[in-house]
């Protein structure tokens, strides 16, 4: 009998307005995660900048990340952007991450942990 362990994937749902200075930083900051189980859902909320084309040029660039793109259809805002990026997130566990936010490497492996290891509600 074999006994196969999976880790829970993450899912991080980065919300973009307006951010195509910092995007990529911020996308890099989840690619280089130790964390492995993990995708990214990019909610691009009508941005008026080069958000987008940041956004689709990683996704060529980083072809074995997972990488969702959500386009707004109206300027909705930082919550309903959320809400719409987890229509389509398919991870166990979600981080909430604005386009200009860059990470630690070790976040999502503590983020992991500490819900797997304690009573986190």
């Amino acid at each position: 009998m074999t006994i196969k362990f999976s880790t829970p994937k993450i899912s991080f749902i980065v919300t973009c307005y307006n951010k195509a200075l910092y995007l990529k930083e911020c996308l890099l900051s989840i690619k280089e995660q130790t964390y492995i189980n993990k995708e990214i859902v990019v909610v691009d909320d009508c941005s008026r900048d080069e958000s987008l084309s940041v956004i689709e040029n990683f996704k060529v660039e980083n072809p074995k990340i997972e990488i969702k793109i959500v386009k707004n259809e109206k300027n909705s805002g930082q919550l309903a952007s959320f809400l719409n990026g987890l229509k389509v997130a398919d991870g166990e566990f979600v981080t909430l991450t604005d386009g200009d936010d860059v990470l630690f490497s070790d976040f999502a492996t503590a983020h992991i942990k500490t819900h797997l290891n304690t009573t986190v509600a």
